[in-house]
């Protein structure tokens, strides 16, 4: 044997201090504020344990947790917004519907005048049609804000024809209910008229 001790280790002229030191040969004291302290061959090497590491996954922690933050505010500021084009959309839709079955109706009244060949039972004909028409939207003439006018034959070409005129103040009874300001968006009234020859 050469004298020399052996470390606890195993390992000759090394020495490993776990607390944060170690010790050289000549008595002196390596220091490191991190990790460990290994002297190899009289030179030193010092090993950081990974506590940068540590705060480097903390701090991504926090900034997942303040993407999730920035995520939840955003989502709440979007989406009344959404909801409200959506609610508007399912409105303007109503409306369009509404609107084919009021030009339906005044079509039905002018084609149940045309085919009476009583001219004095022409407009009672005319306005049970647009109210057959009407009631698969649960309206009636001359209530709910329905207006129905069978005018007067008038002369046309060789003829004479009829007109028969729906108007539905829709602003005022729409068919489905609005988001606030979204019935400023919304016609303040449909008309649709129907003229057909009745001789």
């Amino acid at each position: 044997m050469d004298g020399r001790s052996p470390d606890r280790l195993g390992g000759p002229g090394r020495t490993v201090g776990s607390s944060g030191k170690g010790s050289r040969r000549d008595g002196t004291t390596l220091v490191s504020g991190l990790g460990e302290v290994e002297g190899v061959q009289g030179r030193e090497v010092v090993t950081v344990k990974p506590r940068v590491l540590r705060w480097r996954s903390d701090g991504r922690r926090d900034a997942d947790r303040d993407d999730r933050g920035a995520a939840a505010i955003e989502f709440a500021l979007i989406v009344p917004i959404l909801l409200l084009l959506v609610f508007a959309m399912i409105s303007f839709g109503m409306m369009l519907s509404f609107r084919q079955t009021l030009s339906q109706a005044a079509a039905e009244g002018a084609r149940a005048a045309a085919v009476e060949r009583d001219p004095a039972a022409r407009s009672t004909e005319a306005l049970d049609a647009v109210n057959d028409a009407m009631a698969a939207v649960d309206k009636e003439c001359g209530s709910g804000g329905l207006v129905c006018n069978v005018g007067a034959a008038t002369t046309c070409g060789s003829g004479q024809c009829i007109t028969v005129t729906v108007t539905y103040a829709y602003r005022e009874n729409p068919t489905v209910a609005t988001a606030p300001f979204a019935d400023q968006l919304l016609p303040e009234q449909l008309e649709y008229a129907a003229t057909v020859r009745v001789s």
